[in-house]
């Protein structure tokens, strides 16, 4: 073999290297939303772990005040959640999963009430509720980069 032979094949190892360190970068990166978006699933399950019959079954204002309070707690969760993907820390497959839900849940009675008692918070909650668009604002092809 020549020296150029050996040249050739020591450009397609790097190559093949820079591919794989590529895709293991991804590859990492995409843990760390999912670890990140689980502690999110999590506070979702144990508000929903806390709440009563009167909740589930859509008892609107009788809903005692504990319910209320749960309630303003998810609220506080879905601003919590807005907030992270205006900042680019939720994956898109996330997103179309959580906004649905947000939605479903801040249009309620209760949650309109809840919101409506609070003008100085919520205000992501509140904006999405209006016009329903997605928070991120960034640059697109960086949000791919970073894995959303």
């Amino acid at each position: 073999m020549t020296l150029t032979d050996w040249a050739d094949i020591a450009a397609i190892v790097t190559a093949a290297a820079v591919v794989i360190a590529i895709l293991s970068f991804v590859g990492d990166r995409s843990q760390r939303h999912r670890e990140f978006e689980s502690l999110y699933v999590q506070r979702y399950w144990t508000l929903r772990d806390r709440e009563s019959a009167d909740v589930r079954l859509g008892a609107g204002h009788r809903l005692s005040k504990e319910d209320r309070a749960l309630a303003l707690d998810y609220l506080r969760l879905c601003e919590d959640e807005l907030e992270i993907r205006k900042l680019g820390l939720v994956t898109n497959r996330t997103w179309r999963v959580w906004s649905d839900a947000i939605y479903s849940g801040i249009s309620t009675p209760v949650s309109r009430e809840l919101i409506d008692e609070r003008p100085d918070e919520l205000q992501f909650v509140r904006q999405f509720a209006c016009d329903r668009r997605d928070p991120y604002t960034g640059f697109r092809p960086w949000a791919w980069w970073n894995g959303m």
